[in-house]
């Protein structure tokens, strides 16, 4: 139990977002595909809305499974605001709200990964980020606490352990998706070959 939990969140994790992306890149800028194509672009979209569809049908079931289990022990998580610093402190809370909580933050960060994504590619033409996504949405989701309690059904008690509660917050993605997106522009490809010349000639 123990060894196979720290692998998923450990190990696992971190190596599959440090390589992640720029595997893709790789694979996108070297394969011999023409990504104007037609067929191509509506292989993507629909590999990209399969990912899309199960990430959301998955978020769904975590919620039902939260819900059913309805959990009443207590999360103690600290507040703290730099605009009211007399308003910090510490908040006491069930594992249902806060994993309820947790969870409209993965619905929203899923909602505006997916918007962000989908209108990059309308109004650029990036196929790169609709890629990305693709396999980055349910890579996201498995690394996730919430997927692996509640889904793989692993230990969340422990002073050492990852999935214990209160979790990090999440990032929305938003700076991700944009440094993705713009790795397809052929101007910013084109300038990153020249710096790369002079950063040689300068050797």
């Amino acid at each position: 139990g123990g060894g196979w939990q720290k692998f998923i969140g450990g190990k696992m994790g971190m190596n599959w977002k440090m390589l992640l992306t720029p595997l893709l890149v790789y694979m996108v800028h070297n394969a011999e595909i023409d990504w104007t194509d037609g067929v191509n672009i509506l292989i993507v979209r629909i590999i990209f809305g399969i990912s899309t569809i199960f990430s959301l049908l998955a978020r769904l079931w975590i919620y039902k499974v939260v819900n059913t289990t309805n959990d009443e022990r207590r999360v103690r998580i600290k507040q703290s605001s730099k605009l009211n610093p007399s308003a910090a402190g510490v908040q006491e809370v069930t594992v249902l709200e806060h994993d309820m909580e947790q969870l409209s933050v993965s619905f929203r960060t899923l909602l505006l990964s997916t918007v962000i994504t989908i209108g990059l590619h309308l109004y650029h033409a990036w196929v790169l980020p609709v890629i990305i996504q693709a396999f980055h949405q349910p890579l996201v989701l498995w690394d996730s606490p919430l997927f692996q309690i509640h889904v793989l059904g692993l230990p969340d008690s422990g002073d050492h352990n990852p999935l214990k509660r209160p979790w990090a917050a999440a990032s929305s993605g938003f700076e991700d998706i944009w440094n993705q997106a713009q790795m397809m522009d052929p101007k910013r490809r084109e300038q990153a070959r020249t710096e790369k010349k002079k950063t040689k000639l300068r050797r």
